[in-house]
């Protein structure tokens, strides 16, 4: 990342950077633009680090990244490939545990993502064998399949004791550490 840049550009990829099918092409101009300008564009996703790295491969972003909605940041040292992190967030492990009890509690399983097979994944998401391997490579957050609106209200409500958040997106729900959020990540960034 430039160190004499002024700005950033933090953006969101599923339905801000790509449109809801995936397809990048229409920001293609302007990511070009802002390479030429040396403006770092800095990916914050509720994806994994291993999709933002292909991701970034493939369009040419080399800059810092924000993944599993702010519970790590990323990034490479200059002049060096190897890699540095930031984690804000819980493990995946910590938090499987947690949806458990949770799930025990409002008497509903609640199915991570984790726990679907590839085709039930990709009736779900459209993702390749490829992408439904780098979008199971959760180490920050746990994924799981949208409950009926009462019992989300209810996995709410149970969130604070535990120390986590949830949240609902349009193809699940994200099981987070309350360390994680995207503001947060973007402060440790600066």
């Amino acid at each position: 990342m430039s160190k004499n840049s002024k700005f950033w550009i933090v953006t969101d990829l599923d339905g801000t950077l790509m449109d809801d099918n995936y397809d990048i092409s229409p920001a293609r101009k302007t990511l070009n633009l802002l390479s030429e300008l040396d403006i770092p564009v800095i990916p914050c996703t509720s994806k994994t680090a291993s999709e933002v790295r292909y991701f970034r491969e493939v369009n040419g972003l080399f800059d810092p990244f924000i993944v599993e909605n702010g519970a790590a940041v990323y990034g490479n040292y200059e002049n060096n490939s190897s890699e540095w992190q930031l984690i804000l967030g819980e493990s995946y492990q910590k938090l499987r545990i947690v949806l458990k009890n949770i799930s025990k509690i409002v008497n509903y399983h609640l199915t991570p993502l984790n726990d679907l097979n590839k085709n039930q994944i990709f009736d779900l998401t459209g993702l390749s064998n490829q992408g439904i391997n780098r979008a199971l490579d959760r180490q920050w957050s746990v994924p799981f399949l949208n409950p009926p609106d009462d019992i989300f209200e209810e996995v709410k409500l149970i969130c604070d004791s535990y120390h986590v958040h949830v949240f609902k997106g349009n193809r699940m729900s994200h099981l987070l550490s309350c360390e994680s959020h995207k503001g947060k990540a973007v402060n440790k960034l600066k």
